[in-house]
């Protein structure tokens, strides 16, 4: 079926406002946070209930229509296609529940945003387990899609991991409810029960499964007292950096840990005395704050580091940090271009070395390194500033050289924005592990509609 007799289609299942073909509004939602090439769809469909995306997905399936989901586009290479049916959620924004009373667990429609959400939360003296690591425009739903990680999660883990039900749409139509939702009496306020996790299957999934158009998770006190604190590291100790920050974690100190560059600190306009930098959260009892912030300043002694104090944190945790994104200088546009999403905490030496070496080569001086870590897991991704279309070129070559190099090293694993989802995704993948993963794709998504990138070869015999 063509475009133009689908587009009558749609419009009877969301009403014609909500639909559209028109040349300009493609090109809005052909890019994302990356550099890749523009990739315009065919028509863009904004549903606002999950009817009406079980309708939708029914059509696409029924008529072999690509459909690529789309939240707050803060991700590369996810949310946008040359092809098909781009599925807009930021209609799908309201706050459903908010359970303080008695689970402690609030639910949203999977298009909510995270600064709706914490807006909200704040009101009533909670918190999320987490904030995004590209902002708050990310929508809970995507977050879900990508694992989840950002501050807090050295406290509280991954987002998913308080993720307790979500409601999704299979790309068949089906609407599914995970957890104990899915028993015909209880409301999402618990992920385990007496069947397989059916959660994790779209955890991660990053659009390939179906559409969250739920998302049910834990809520958390907001802490009484929050403070900062960061220590710096010369280039010729690395050693101490490792060893301060595994010292940091045996003692059970931070909300929030990462190791960032100075790079990240000359976008944000700020002079930092050291190139290398961990910057923390502690929260808690005022009394048990200033405990932990003097353990942090005696590591710092014991590792050959510096106490460069509060305010750094300060200005990356509650904003600073997203001038990095929104960096315009001389015409640069901005990007968050590459992740390490799982790597240990001995291979960060060699993520940075490299990835400045490849970016000075091209001439992409105008970049930094930004790392969330959890218990000597890290997610490190760096921001790079470049002038489109002049460097695009470049970044795109350094972007693939900075893959070849991240990925070939051991305990590095890729997370969603590389160059080739085949070549570093699903390539490295064990013959058992990738086995299994493309019969449930198979099982869930036969005609591979959804996101087809992610497992391209789902839904073929060979």
């Amino acid at each position: 079926m063509n475009i133009k007799e689908l587009k009558p289609l749609l419009e009877e299942i969301v009403g014609a406002e909500n639909v559209t073909d028109d040349p300009i509004s493609l090109i809005v939602y052909s890019r994302d946070y990356s550099s890749l090439p523009a990739q315009k769809a065919n028509i863009v469909v904004l549903p606002g209930s999950t009817q009406e995306v079980s309708e939708i997905m029914r059509l696409a399936n029924r008529t072999d229509t690509p459909v690529t989901v789309r939240g707050g586009a803060t991700t590369a290479a996810l949310c946008t296609s040359k092809e098909g049916i781009i599925l807009d959620l930021n209609r799908m924004n309201k706050i459903i529940r908010v359970d303080e009373d008695a689970c402690l667990y609030m639910t949203a429609q999977g298009g909510t945003s995270i600064y709706q959400i914490t807006k909200e939360l704040d009101k009533r003296g909670f918190i999320l387990a987490g904030r995004p690591m590209f902002g708050p425009v990310a929508s809970i739903g995507a977050w879900v899609n990508t694992v989840g990680i950002g501050g807090n999660c050295a406290r509280y883990g991954y987002f998913s991991e308080n993720v307790t039900g979500i409601e999704v749409v299979l790309p068949s139509g089906e609407i599914v409810r995970t957890g104990v939702n899915g028993l015909q009496n209880c409301d999402p306020y618990c992920r385990y029960t007496h069947t397989s996790d059916l959660t994790g299957i779209f955890v991660g999934s990053r659009g390939s499964m179906g559409v969250v158009t739920e998302v049910s998770c834990r809520i958390h006190p907001k802490p009484e007292s929050v403070n900062f604190i960061t220590l710096g590291y010369n280039h010729d100790n690395f050693d101490g950096l490792l060893k301060a920050t595994n010292l940091i974690f045996r003692a059970d100190i931070p909300d929030t840990i990462d190791i960032n560059d100075d790079g990240v600190g000359k976008m944000m306009g700020l002079e930092i005395p050291t190139p290398h930098l961990i910057t923390m959260t502690v929260a808690g009892h005022p009394d048990e704050v200033a405990r932990k912030i003097k353990l942090c300043q005696k590591i710092a002694v014991e590792t050959g580091g510096l106490d460069l104090g509060p305010d750094i944190g300060a200005l990356i945790y509650y904003g600073g940090a997203l001038t990095a994104y929104i960096y315009k200088k001389d015409g640069y546009g901005h990007l968050v271009f590459i992740d390490s999403y799982w790597h240990s905490l001995e291979a960060y030496p060699h993520l940075y070395k490299s990835f400045k070496e490849i970016l000075n080569k091209y001439g992409l001086t105008e970049n930094g390194i930004f790392g969330w870590f959890m218990k000597g897991v890290g997610c490190s991704f760096p921001v790079v500033a470049y002038k489109e279309p002049d460097q695009r070129e470049a970044m795109n070559q350094a972007w693939k050289e900075i893959c070849d190099a991240w990925f070939s090293v051991r305990n590095s694993a890729p997370g969603m924005s590389v160059t080739s989802t085949t070549e570093y995704n699903l390539d490295p993948l064990k013959p058992t592990h990738y086995w299994l993963l493309r019969n449930i794709k198979d099982a869930v998504d036969p005609k591979n509609i959804m996101n087809s990138k992610v497992i391209p070869y789902a839904g073929r015999t060979k």
